[in-house]
């Protein structure tokens, strides 16, 4: 499949392969309602992101990993494994309401919403753990835990 690349807040943001599957509506269906309700005004670009939320929300759901380190994998050429997007912009763009949106209409049981800083302050501390027990790759033990926990 040839990658996609969506131009979202001004700046190309999202690179990774579209999904073209069932799609359900529910994340674009509760943004039209809060333009609706007059919480928030209509927004192309927010629309746009809004759409690959919704694809990869769909990709994580169905996808499969051959094994647990075929997530970590970079240079597999599992097709079907999903890809990650990016986003960022200035400030008030709604990129934090869109990540809302986005968690709390996602159907995955185990996820969790966090932001970027806290979440790498959490993994340095859970390295920095398991090397205080002479776990000399350390890095293995604390994915597995985090996979464990969550899946988005």
């Amino acid at each position: 499949m040839t990658p996609l690349w969506l131009c979202i807040f001004d700046r190309i943001v999202i690179s990774g392969q579209r999904f073209f599957g069932a799609v359900n509506l529910k994340l674009i269906d509760v943004y039209n309602e809060r333009i609706l309700s007059g919480d928030l005004a209509p927004d192309s670009n927010q629309l746009k992101t809004l759409h690959a939320l919704q694809d990869l929300t769909t990709q994580i759901e169905i996808f499969k990993p051959k094994s647990f380190w075929a997530i970590f994998d970079l240079f597999s050429k599992d097709q079907n494994k999903p890809k990650g997007i990016y986003i960022y912009g200035g400030v008030g763009r709604g990129k934090s309401m869109l990540m809302d949106l986005f968690f709390e209409a996602s159907t995955i049981e185990k996820k969790q919403r966090v932001h970027f800083h806290e979440f790498m302050q959490k993994v340095h501390e859970d390295l920095h753990e398991a090397r205080k027990e002479n776990i000399s790759e350390a890095i293995r033990p604390v994915a597995q835990k985090i996979i464990s926990q969550v899946k988005l």
